[in-house]
């Protein structure tokens, strides 16, 4: 929400708390677009929030925190109700109350006969992207090296074939196993997707505000000393697969502990780990393949993408790790009584995949060959698919 500034003399003290009382009925009444009048308040040093637990393997442990104002519909927080609901071709956990005008919804008009929510009951949704951490998920840390016990790659990676001319958003998550769980909180999807995209933590509409909670039994790494190392693997181009190609890409690679002997470093680089919308921690960057400049190397052609650590905190000595997301944990609202039962069959392999990630538990590492082709392109995203719905 946008303070509009006190003006000198009684006049103009009085005009400014009209108007900015007026700006505030308008918005609890139904109002504020996304990534408009409804977030615009929280566009000034924002960040996010963490929803998923982590473990430090160098930084100190958080406690779990939660303390979340009322809030103002449309500034603050949203409603929302649990019914899956599509936007384009992305499937999200909750229907959230915006309507056809991006407006959001009263709770009264999101449970009026014919309306979005009609029959059910609502929650609230307290978003991401403000100015203080009112809310942040249990975590463990300093607790050294930890060792990988899920995997996931970006989804743009593993299943797209890029242009020379891409923006390529790699994406890396390591999941460890925490004895004993650790508290998070669950997501739910308010609008957008993308740049844009909001999600934010659920919470009774009771008057206790209670936030929905599950226990995990896995905890995303979370290191200073990732790396990201890319590489072309051939100094000529190939014609890209158009089904999973045998063994990768057939390139035998000698690691010499910060790049590929026989390949064309192009660059490595600290790999950071962001906090995404969604509350997770992700290793992430914007790779602009389009404005490096390899001459006499071919852009087109196959490249491996490796993340690593220069302290070794990251281990991958478990054999068989799933290279997907841990399964989701179910939510309930608080007191958390105990750990929730029913965690599901462990993730099987990804389907549909065209570039499988490769973990290489001797060099303490894991990459993933992609083949990037000659031509035109627009931007690449990112995995945000994955990033919020636990």
């Amino acid at each position: 929400m946008r303070i509009l500034p006190i003006w000198r003399g009684s006049r103009g003290l009085f005009t400014s708390a009209l108007i900015l009382a007026a700006s505030i009925g308008f918005a609890q009444a139904q109002q504020g677009k996304p990534g408009g009048g409804g977030g615009g308040g929280h566009t000034e040093a924002a960040t996010n929030n963490l929803s998923y637990p982590a473990a430090h393997t160098v930084d100190s442990a958080t406690a779990r925190v939660w303390n979340v104002p009322e809030g103002v519909l449309g500034i603050d927080y949203s409603y929302g109700c649990d019914k899956e609901e599509m936007v384009g071709t992305s499937t999200y956990p909750n229907t959230s109350c915006v309507d056809e005008s991006e407006n959001f919804l009263t709770a009264e008009a999101c449970t009026a006969e014919g309306a979005k929510c009609a029959g059910l009951s609502l929650d609230r949704m307290y978003w991401q992207k403000v100015t203080t951490n009112d809310w942040w998920a249990e975590s463990i840390g300093p607790s050294g090296p930890q060792q990988t016990s899920y995997l996931d790659w970006g989804d743009s990676l593993e299943g797209v074939t890029w242009k020379t001319t891409s923006n390529i958003r790699v994406e890396t998550t390591p999941f460890a196993a925490v004895t004993p769980s650790l508290v998070g909180y669950q997501m739910w999807h308010v609008f957008a997707q993308g740049p844009d995209e909001q999600w934010g933590v659920r919470t009774t509409d009771d008057g206790t505000l209670r936030p929905y909670v599950y226990s995990s039994p896995f905890a995303i790494i979370h290191t200073p000393a990732a790396r990201l190392n890319i590489a072309k693997l051939e100094e000529g181009a190939s014609t890209c697969p158009t089904t999973v190609p045998p063994g990768g890409s057939g390139f035998v690679m000698t690691w010499t502990g910060s790049s590929w002997a026989e390949a064309m470093q192009l660059r490595d680089i600290p790999y950071t780990a962001e906090l995404n919308v969604g509350g997770k921690y992700v290793y992430g960057y914007n790779w602009m393949l389009r404005r490096d400049q390899i001459e006499p190397w071919n852009k087109a052609g196959w490249w491996r993408l490796t993340f690593y650590t220069s302290d070794a905190s990251v281990l991958f000595d478990t054999p068989g790790i799933p290279l997907t997301p841990p399964p989701s944990a179910p939510s309930e609202p608080p007191p958390l009584a105990v750990a929730p039962q029913g965690m599901g069959a462990l993730a099987e392999a990804e389907t549909g995949t065209l570039y499988v990630p490769v973990i290489d538990a001797v060099n303490k590492l894991t990459y993933i060959d992609i083949c990037v082709a000659a031509g035109a392109s627009g931007s690449g995203g990112g995995g945000g698919g994955k990033g919020g719905g636990q």
